[in-house]
């Protein structure tokens, strides 16, 4: 029986609150499950199929589009604006978004691009009054500045940040200059070499050209003012100089020196992992292929399938070891995603990438690689295979999100992963708008609170993502499907519809390779209960579980890297 306007009026708001607010999106994920659940059982999942509700779909996809588009321009305004800062300094939108960053923000203060105003290192009383002065500036406040003194948490000394709205035009974005110096590592290798200073010298230098009185530095550094005092003493000689202030101004001088020594280098979060590196390959109709090459690069190759949201990065001590053992994980961006060109129209997924793969395996000259999978692309791997079995060895899914085949399977879901799969196969006219929902409440609120708002039903994930190096690796890993200026939702949503709108559990079955699942107990998107099941009935299936643990794998690396080695000497 068909719903009346007046049924349907509340997820038609709900639709264009996602506009306005994209943090929105999960009321209007509940009011979508409180409708199925008031049909008793009946498989009606496709309520955003309504002819009525997806003329409005239709309506604000159009709307969202342009939004985004104009998110992405005015990205590159905020970045020349924080770049021109010699201090540390950061452009957030009115929700608390980092969308630029410069390196003495990144390096001083930890925070960088897609990060919120709660991952500054200041003190709870003051993180509050800076939210609700950003809100401010960015609302109806007719002033264009404003000065807040606020504390570094564990630092003695408060820091000065000026608040500037509009930056570049743009009312949601609000500009935040710090009196936080950038330091970077250059300077200190400088004034090593200029001065012939030791490693201590440096070190007392720098902390004096930061702020920090002689008293500071030593209960920092836990030595005695006494000893402080003859570092201080040495760099005056080794300086020339006759004053602590003609030491300081002459370390800030050279610090514009060590700026422009290095042009155009921008550190990662806590230095934890190097840059990407891109290659890229010119297929055989035109379009670009990029791919990334990490550890040795003559070693024995596996390829790694990063899932929908692109987690192309392992952990720092994974990636030193595939170099120590001779490894080469190459992990491909496909169509849509980063570098790579758009997905060709009217051409199926899965058809694209199998083929891309294949001239990427030929370019590299690979017969036979493992493949190691994400997440949702146990699909894609699994389909490689079926296609061609002579050119993989062996595949390791982590956290593999398999076919819901029953209304079981459905039931047992987190909400957002039911969400998305019902929606796949019921209403995948819907699901660009739903991307574009998705990558944008991403943006505005910040990956790491995108992740919490997802796996908010797993408690091991929400701690994962709290273990800084993890954080960082799926940071740097999904800058091909999220950044300031990019989003790879429409790649994204064409292949949730392939991988999701019918049930390919047979072609789970047929896989000819053997398949080793590492899975966490906890895991929101593809409860263990299903995952139990099928290892149970296909025999191609082993299972390794993981208690105390969600989707978020990265700590089990050696696992997993161990049976790749083993499908590598095996076909050997």
């Amino acid at each position: 029986m068909p719903e009346s306007k007046e049924d349907l009026q509340p997820l038609v708001e709900r639709i264009y609150d996602i506009v306005v607010a994209p943090d929105r999106l999960e009321q209007m994920l509940d009011s979508w499950n409180a409708r199925l659940a008031a049909t008793r059982g009946a498989r009606r999942y496709g309520v955003l199929e309504e002819p009525r509700v997806l003329a409005h779909i239709e309506r604000t996809e159009i709307v969202l589009r342009q939004l985004m588009a104009t998110e992405g321009r005015s990205s590159g305004a905020a970045g020349d604006w924080v770049n021109t800062a010699r201090a540390a300094a950061l452009v957030v939108t009115r929700a608390g978004t980092v969308i630029a960053a410069n390196p003495g923000a990144r390096t001083s203060l930890g925070v960088d691009i897609g990060q919120t105003l709660a991952d500054l290192p200041i003190e709870p009383a003051d993180a509050e009054i800076l939210t609700h002065e950003v809100v401010r500036l960015g609302g109806t406040e007719k002033r264009d500045a404003r000065m807040l003194r606020l504390r570094i948490a564990g630092q003695p000394m408060p820091i000065l940040i000026r608040l500037v709205r509009a930056i570049a035009g743009n009312d949601d974005h609000i500009g935040l200059m710090t009196t936080v110096l950038t330091w970077p590592p250059s300077l200190t290798e400088m004034l090593k070499s200029t001065f012939d200073l030791t490693a201590a010298e440096t070190e007392v230098l720098k902390d004096l050209a930061l702020g920090h009185a002689v008293s500071e530095i030593a209960q920092r550094s836990r030595r005695s003012e006494a000893t402080i005092r003859s570092h201080v003493a040495a760099l005056l000689e080794k300086t020339a100089t006759r004053s602590q202030i003609e030491l300081v101004r002459l370390t800030l001088g050279l610090l514009d020196v060590a700026e422009q020594a290095l042009p155009g280098q921008v550190p990662g979060r806590r230095a934890t992992l190097s840059d990407n590196t891109y290659q890229t390959l010119k297929l055989t109709d035109g379009r670009r292929l990029d791919y990334l090459v990490i550890g040795d690069p003559a070693g024995d190759p596996f390829m790694l399938m990063p899932s929908g949201i692109g987690f192309t990065r392992m952990l720092p001590a994974a990636e030193r070891a595939l170099e120590e053992r001779n490894l080469r994980m190459i992990v491909p961006v496909r169509a849509g995603y980063g570098g790579s060109s758009p997905l060709p129209a009217n051409r199926h997924v899965h058809d694209v990438t199998v083929a891309d793969t294949m001239e990427l395996m030929a370019h590299l000259g690979i017969l036979r690689w493992p493949i190691w999978s994400l997440a949702d692309d146990i699909r894609i791997a699994v389909e490689f295979a079926c296609r061609h079995p002579e050119r993989v060895s062996g595949i390791v899914g982590s956290g593999a999100e398999l076919p819901a085949r029953t209304q079981v399977h459905y039931q047992r879901m987190a909400k957002w992963s039911r969400f998305v799969a019902a929606n796949a196969r019921y209403a995948p006219r819907a699901m660009r708008y739903l991307a574009l929902a998705f990558f944008g409440l991403a943006r505005r609120v910040g990956q790491k609170r995108f992740v919490q708002l997802v796996m908010g039903s797993s408690a091991a994930d929400l701690k994962a993502i709290e273990d800084e190096e993890v954080y960082a690796a799926m940071l740097r890993g999904s800058e091909i499907s999220v950044s300031p200026s990019f989003t790879a939702h429409e790649a994204w949503a064409a292949e949730i519809v392939a991988n999701l709108s019918k049930d390919w559990s047979e072609r789970l079955r047929q896989c000819p390779v053997p398949i080793a699942l590492f899975h966490g107990i906890e895991d929101p998107f593809s409860p263990i209960e299903t995952v139990r099941e099928y290892a149970a009935e296909m025999p191609n299936i082993t299972l390794v579980a993981y208690p105390e643990r969600g989707q978020i794998l990265y700590r089990e690396w050696p696992d997993m890297l161990r049976v790749i080695e083993r499908h590598l000497r095996r076909q050997a």
